[in-house]
């Protein structure tokens, strides 16, 4: 099978230079939270990829290389994330050979806008196109193994100049959240979500917060929240807001892929384990610290007079009891996590990430286990202590008072 080149050009549309461009963001963000079918994620990444290498082009031509830069970033990111969310569905033995195959179609044309752009910017400029031509090789080279493996001709002819590297676009790791708009309280814990889908590797996750507010506080304006390394399968860690960080709006979690590899051909004479920083990831943009409360929630009667408070007040309604708590409720899932035969009632938060300081991230809601359209059941369960997932289920035998038959 030979892969149709795509010549369609994507629109820039609201590009990074402009005022309103946060706006443009969110909505994506919003498509994002609320597309549930893996392969459809996946479009949506390889869309966005798109798009940041559009904005990329425009800011080129108006002669903005930092901007240009910094979207260049983003538009690996997003591949990494599409690239992601395929081995997440491979190693649940999912058919991937369609999606992998429209992965390398975009991918091949970003190498011809690339290349295109090589000789046209700045030599400060050209690093960054040369490593976003080498990741993007990478993940044709990663197609045509796939292909190879299957017994099928190679898709995509393979260039002299494709690296031999077996690795994947160093994606491996990407902040998933926060990634920006999200309002945090001193002295209260969060969940840290990131993907490695890397099993094979025994890696290792560092956790900071960062800031311009650090700044005199800490050395490097870096705050470690964890104290242990945290294996980097894990995916997620709950991190606690240190007391020492200001109140502002000028934060960010950064991430570090710690390698633990044994060194005795260097030092033969003790086994020495150092500890190598291999990759990074920063969440995309900013999210808000504020102060802790010093006197409790005045407890309203009813939940509009307890979201009505000041964002700077931690009020949360409590839908179980119908009660407003100056602290979190844990979340409770009756049927204890994914449990397709029971209709399960599902009490917890849930991470409004494309919303600025929405008081919806106080509302600790109720969810029960629900058949939609056809045989799809939509099973809701609890991801940590506080937040709540779904996912959705397709019951062969069909589905009926929210459980698979």
């Amino acid at each position: 099978m030979v892969l149709a080149k795509d010549n369609s050009a994507t629109s820039a549309g609201l590009t990074p230079d402009s005022p309103f461009y946060i706006f443009k963001t969110l909505k994506e963000n919003i498509q994002i939270f609320f597309t549930f079918n893996a392969e459809q994620k996946v479009k949506q990444f390889l869309h966005l990829a798109d798009v940041r290498l559009a904005e990329y082009q425009k800011m080129i031509e108006k002669g903005k290389t930092e901007i240009a830069q910094k979207t260049l970033e983003k538009y690996e990111k997003q591949l990494a994330r599409a690239l992601a969310k395929v081995e997440e569905l491979k190693s649940k033995g999912k058919d991937v050979k369609d999606i992998s195959e429209r992965i390398a179609t975009t991918t091949a044309k970003h190498i011809e806008v690339l290349e295109n752009n090589l000789e046209k910017v700045p030599e400060s400029a050209k690093e960054g196109i040369e490593r976003a031509l080498e990741n993007s090789r990478k993940v044709i080279e990663k197609f045509q193994e796939g292909e190879q493996q299957r017994g099928q001709p190679s898709a995509l002819p393979i260039e002299d100049e494709i690296t031999n590297s077996k690795t994947l676009l160093s994606p491996s790791l990407t902040i998933l959240f926060p990634n920006g708009g999200e309002r945090w309280v001193k002295e209260s814990s969060y969940q840290i979500r990131w993907t490695y889908p890397n099993p094979g590797k025994e890696n290792y996750i560092n956790v900071s917060l960062i800031g311009e507010h650090l700044k005199g506080i800490v050395t490097a304006e870096a705050l470690p929240l964890n104290t242990a390394l945290i294996p980097a399968t894990d995916g997620q860690y709950i991190g606690k807001v240190p007391g020492i960080a200001p109140p502002g709006d000028k934060y960010k979690i950064k991430i570090f892929l710690i390698e633990k590899t044994k060194k005795e051909d260097l030092y033969p004479d003790i086994n020495l384990y150092p500890d190598i920083t291999v990759a990074t990831d920063s969440s995309d943009n900013y999210f808000r610290i504020v102060a802790a409360p010093t006197s409790p929630c005045t407890l309203p009667e009813n939940q509009a007079s307890c979201l009505s408070l000041s964002v700077d007040d931690t009020c949360y309604w409590d839908e179980q009891n119908n009660a407003c708590s100056p602290t979190r409720q844990l979340c409770f899932d009756s049927d204890n996590g994914i449990n397709f035969n029971i209709q399960g009632r599902t009490f917890g938060f849930q991470e409004l990430i494309y919303a600025q300081y929405t008081s919806n991230e106080r509302i600790r809601r109720e969810w029960k286990d629900a058949c939609l359209v056809g045989n799809t059941l939509r099973e809701y369960y609890c991801i940590d202590n506080y937040y709540m997932e779904s996912e959705l289920k397709d019951c062969p035998n069909g589905c009926s008072n929210g459980v698979c038959l």
